[in-house]
């Protein structure tokens, strides 16, 4: 009864081994050993592809992030030129167009919008477009300032601007608004 127990204890307080140790040991047969090392292989190449795709992924992120932004020419100040002669002489308005939408509620919206081009020899990089709304008398009723380029236009290229309206006064006569140039950019 003894040996049992001593037995037991010594099977017990023995270090346990790893698979990868026993499956080199000569105590199992080979068959089982290279199962157990393909396993191991097989782990290995998993955490590899996941770690690979990992650096794929950020490497793709960060070369998004770099060609996102704007040559570094266009990320200077902004040289403004006011309303004036020098001013619509940057640019040339083409015709105006409105179009008529509706919201998930049923309100009208208007969408006015026209082109723009550039003909001065630099890169244009903001333009304030100064919109009227008359009524049929030619009484302005309503006024709206607003950006209109959404990128920059190099020289002779050309453009568009849109402006949504959802509330226009009742007394607008549905006429094309007057588009004047407020301020160039370049």
């Amino acid at each position: 009864m003894r040996q049992s127990v001593r037995l037991c204890e010594t099977a017990a307080t023995k270090p346990r081994r790893s698979l990868l140790v026993n499956a080199v040991s000569k105590k199992w047969n080979p068959a089982f050993r290279l199962s157990i090392l393909f396993q191991a292989m097989s782990l290995m190449r998993s955490v590899v592809i996941v770690g690979g795709t990992v650096a794929v992924g950020l490497a793709l992120i960060a070369l998004w992030a770099l060609m996102s932004q704007p040559p570094s020419a266009e990320r200077g100040p902004i040289t403004y030129l006011e309303a004036s002669d020098e001013a619509s002489g940057f640019v040339d308005l083409g015709e105006v167009r409105i179009a008529v939408a509706e919201n998930f509620i049923g309100n009208r919206i208007f969408i006015v919008g026209g082109l723009v081009q550039n003909v001065s020899a630099q890169p244009l990089r903001s333009i304030e477009l100064r919109l009227t709304f008359d009524d049929s008398a030619g009484t302005p009723v309503h006024e709206f300032v607003g950006e209109g380029l959404s990128s920059p236009l190099q020289p002779d290229e050309t453009g568009s601007y849109e402006f949504s309206f959802e509330n226009l006064p009742a007394e607008w006569n549905f006429a094309l608004p007057r588009v004047e140039v407020l301020r160039v950019g370049y």
